[in-house]
């Protein structure tokens, strides 16, 4: 298996469908062996029925389905669970059209050094479209605390699309301790510590009015954020 997509999903009904058929039809079209693991993370609406009915129909569609934990616990559960070479979290609402996807298959074959490549909404050369202007200057504002308190060099580690390579990744998930919006900065934190070699890429995005990510959610990646400081000041982090 070359690639697994993982997609964490929370009351997705509205959009999976149309979501999991634009991935499909992209991912018919190349030649590499291919899952897509979609964890439910305890839905309350009709997102699990519409997944079952779909992977009745498609192998390639695996369904995990867990309690409400988090986007941090469902991505975690799907990282471990495959067995794919490379596993790129892809956000349900599709708010990066899934052919950008290709820009990172083509980073990873001219550098096999690679182990993370992650979206960079605030490149120069992205293309950013309607996001509201109160959730836009609160991303700003919470990666600038991200800067200044863990990862100086990263200008966007909360965009739900990234390609990590499981060989040299997969023991920094078992470490993973935040279940929630903001496991991608500690993820990112501990690639740092690990050295790994992780680049950026820009893409083009789309906000998703019908997506179950709310602005609210960004008082909880504070928390976590102070969690993860905590941790780290305490050693809670084995690095081996």
């Amino acid at each position: 298996m070359f690639l697994s997509i993982i997609i964490p999903s929370y009351n997705e009904s509205a959009i999976i469908e149309d979501s999991l058929k634009k991935i499909e039809n992209f991912l018919s079209k190349k030649i590499f062996q291919y899952e897509i693991i979609l964890i439910n993370d305890g839905s309350t609406d009709d997102t699990l029925n519409i997944v079952t009915q779909l992977s009745s129909k498609n192998p390639k569609i695996r369904i995990i389905d867990i309690p409400h934990k988090g986007k941090g616990a469902a991505v975690k559960k799907g990282i471990i669970e495959s067995k794919a070479k490379w596993n790129f979290l892809c956000d349900a609402d599709l708010s990066m059209p899934i052919d950008e996807l290709d820009k990172f298959l083509t980073l990873i074959s001219q550098d096999p050094s690679v182990d993370i490549i992650i979206a960079n909404r605030s490149d120069i050369n992205s293309n950013v479209y309607k996001e509201p202007r109160t959730r836009h200057y609160l991303g700003i504002i919470f990666n600038i605390f991200v800067r200044l308190l863990l990862l100086k060099n990263f200008y966007d580690t909360q965009c739900g699309f990234k390609l990590f390579k499981n060989s040299t990744t997969l023991k920094i998930f078992k470490l993973q301790k935040i279940n929630g919006f903001c496991f991608d900065v500690e993820i990112l934190y501990l690639a740092n510590r690990f050295k790994k070699n992780i680049k950026q890429v820009p893409i083009e995005w789309h906000y998703n009015p019908n997506s179950s990510v709310r602005i609210f959610n960004g008082s909880k990646a504070f928390i976590d954020l102070v969690l993860i400081l905590i941790f780290r000041i305490f050693k809670k982090y084995e690095i081996y």
